[in-house]
């Protein structure tokens, strides 16, 4: 009987420990109306110790939950009773050296709104002290230094145990991550709005996984607000982006046609060079060959007058000699007879030594004014008919004839007159060394007269 008993005592222990389970489980997933049907159910007379504890803990998480659903609304003050009230008798029966109870202690503390740096310490020493913790109760210890920074309005300290809270959650075995949807709300108030969306789209995703409703009414109205500023921020990026792409697209062809003007630049000024080269190169054999003809023209000025002063001095040797010649007459003609005169005036001699002297000094002055007339009149002739002079430097009448066709006198009488010779001799000389040329006979006598000319 006894057995009997102890068996059915045990069974109500665990079927208590199952209601209060079931409790907690309906009131995390939002079925409030079967939760509280449950709670009304227990009878607490019949439970012991530890299962009060776990009463009063499963009443402080519906009573949470009513209340922050209806903080606003004509319950909301019952609901914030009863959960002041469950959570003293959480703290009566719980082991004060546990974090629960410390949990349990702080949360009802700063939920009456007493002294927020109370327990503020004790938090932050349980923290950085026990290492038996789990990274679930780290990352309520967190949360709660956090909320008596926030209380202390100091920011930046807050935000550090923040963002310890959240991390401490992540790695916890459990998916409520309340401090993470805190931070992304935090983050959306700095304006870091990609941070913000990244760590409210983790919660979302676990949230959905878990489907705990407590959550969901809490995040109903952050999340919109963050995606709103997510998806503005995007499109304002994306503006920019594109705006960007074309300024780098503009930019792009802008350097590409400065590259082509500067390449087609580079060639044009690659192709002056060539050409001040080409013109420089042509202006310096230019200057050479005018210095060429100047010097052509100077050594021409030397040689006329030369030319001019031997000239000069023949005249003047014919009038000497035309003076000794009439003197000699003179004196004949006093010391002797009319018959000496006529056989002196008879005579070739004088007229012959006068035209030896006279084409003696044509030789000398033509030879002075084309000095290689006897070479280059020779070049237009076959081998054969080429002629040589002695080296006493005269012509031969043929080189004569030719020597005044180079001239300009042409005429075959005028020639023969100034060579006195008969005009058939004169022209058998032209036509047997026409016949001599090595090229068109016709254009012989140009030929001719082209040699020594400044060309």
């Amino acid at each position: 009987m006894k057995w009997n008993l102890a068996i059915a005592a045990k069974e109500d222990s665990l079927a208590h420990d199952a209601a209060l389970d079931i409790i907690t489980l309906n009131t995390l997933s939002g079925f409030h109306t079967e939760a509280v049907f449950q709670l009304h159910d227990i009878n607490t007379s019949l439970l012991d110790r530890n299962q009060l504890k776990k009463f009063y803990e499963a009443t402080s998480i519906f009573y949470k939950s009513m209340w922050d659903a209806h903080k606003n609304g004509k319950k909301g003050e019952q609901y914030f009773t009863s959960l002041v009230k469950s959570r003293i008798g959480y703290l009566s029966n719980s082991d004060s050296t546990d974090v629960n109870h410390l949990i349990e202690k702080v949360q009802l503390a700063y939920q009456t709104k007493r002294d927020s740096t109370l327990y503020l310490d004790e938090v932050i020493h349980r923290l950085s002290t026990d290492s038996n913790l789990d990274y679930n109760s780290r990352s309520i210890l967190a949360y709660l230094i956090y909320n008596g920074y926030t209380q202390l309005k100091d920011e930046k300290k807050a935000l550090i145990y923040l963002i310890r809270s959240a991390k401490y959650d992540i790695y916890a075995p459990v998916r409520e991550h309340k401090p993470l949807y805190d931070l992304a709300a935090r983050l959306y108030d700095m304006d870091d709005i990609d941070r913000a969306y990244r760590y409210i789209d983790i919660g979302m995703r676990d949230l959905f996984k878990t489907k705990v409703k407590i959550q969901m009414q809490y995040v109903e109205d952050l999340f919109p607000s963050i995606l709103n500023a997510y998806n503005e921020k995007k499109e304002t990026d994306n503006t920019r982006m594109r705006h960007l792409s074309i300024c780098i697209t503009v930019a792009l062809v802008l350097t590409i046609f400065a590259y082509i003007m500067m390449f087609r630049a580079k060639r044009r000024e690659h192709f002056a060079k060539s050409e001040v080269i080409k013109i420089n190169e042509e202006l310096n054999k230019t200057n050479e060959r005018l210095n060429e003809l100047n010097k052509m023209i100077l050594k021409a000025d030397t040689v006329k007058d030369n030319y001019i002063a031997h000239y000069l001095n023949m005249s003047l040797s014919y009038l000497n000699q035309m003076d000794k010649f009439r003197n000699m007459l003179l004196n004949v003609a006093h010391n002797k007879t009319k018959r000496d005169v006529i056989e002196i005036l008879k005579s070739p001699t004088a007229i012959n030594n006068e035209l030896s002297v006279f084409y003696e000094n044509f030789d000398e002055a033509f030879l002075h004014l084309f000095p290689n007339f006897v070479n280059e009149f020779n070049a237009l002739l076959q081998p054969e008919a080429r002629i040589e002079i002695g080296e006493d430097n005269r012509l031969n009448t043929e080189l004569r004839v030719y020597a005044l066709i180079r001239l300009g006198i042409s005429d075959s009488a005028r020639i023969a007159e100034f060579l006195r010779r008969s005009v058939s001799t004169i022209y058998n000389y032209r036509v047997k060394l026409r016949n001599s040329a090595l090229s068109d006979r016709d254009d012989f006598d140009k030929q001719v007269q082209n040699i020594g000319r400044i060309s």
